[in-house]
């Protein structure tokens, strides 16, 4: 997905056991940022975006039936 605005992200119908992954990349002016609804992510902390215009994050998040646990890497541009 490309961000050209900062967005909130809310996640539905997932599959027990489901792995899913998304590529995000800042578009327009960069610095936007993702507000995520329903997932808990490693530590704690939900994912700081790279700003830079045409930076890549990768975001993995698995159902385990109950919640979405997420991970995620940055600035893969």
């Amino acid at each position: 997905m490309t961000l050209t605005s900062s967005a909130t992200v809310t996640l539905s119908n997932p599959i027990a056991g489901g792995n899913y992954g998304l590529s995000i990349e800042q578009g327009g002016t960069g610095g936007y940022g993702i507000t995520w609804s329903g997932v808990l992510w490693a530590n704690a902390t939900p994912p700081s975006l790279s700003g830079a215009v045409s930076a890549v994050d990768f975001v993995s998040l698995v159902y385990n039936g109950s919640n979405y646990l997420g991970t995620y890497g940055n600035n893969f541009a």
